[in-house]
């Protein structure tokens, strides 16, 4: 009896472990910045971290994806896949800019000044720069991903094969 039936991963599922994963990763990485300033004294610049955090969190959803269907995605699942991801990215950042916003916190950052005309639009032009950037760091994790997915198969078959 051969059970050689394609399986296919449902895109909610995908979005939603995407999701999770995202914010798991974000709160790790703020403990891990506030016990560092807090215990150790050490001042961690977190620029970085939005472009890591949801690369690592594509390529967790990734080796998962992979796991489920046991074959490569195609690769315009995989952009489209990339895409909602990226949207999700963009919400979650949204949603903690109006939180800041609302509870005051953005305002702290800003030093209590109104940007001018000429800074919102750096602003958007930096903000649709990054949209970009994360994009292609979200289908990297992807990419990065499934590869290490594939590696770690290979290796479990050729295990098996052995004994």
């Amino acid at each position: 009896m051969s059970t050689d039936t394609t399986v296919t991963v449902p895109n909610r599922r995908l979005i939603l472990q995407y999701a999770l994963f995202l914010v798991g990763a974000m709160v790790l990485v703020f403990a891990m910045v506030w016990a560092l300033e807090a215990y150790a004294g050490v001042t961690v610049d977190g620029g970085s971290s939005g472009l890591v955090v949801p690369m690592v969190a594509a390529m967790a959803t990734a080796m998962q994806w992979y796991n489920g269907e046991k074959q490569r995605p195609a690769r315009s699942r995989i952009w489209a896949l990339t895409l909602r991801c990226a949207l999700v990215t963009l919400g979650l950042q949204i949603g903690l800019m109006l939180l800041f916003y609302v509870t005051g916190l953005l305002d702290d950052a800003l030093h209590h000044q109104s940007p001018g005309a000429s800074e919102v639009a750096i602003f958007a032009a930096a903000l649709a720069l990054a949209a970009l950037v994360q994009v292609l760091m979200i289908r990297l994790g992807l990419g990065l991903g499934i590869k290490i997915a594939e590696k770690q198969a290979r290796q479990l078959a050729e295990r098996a094969a052995r004994k």
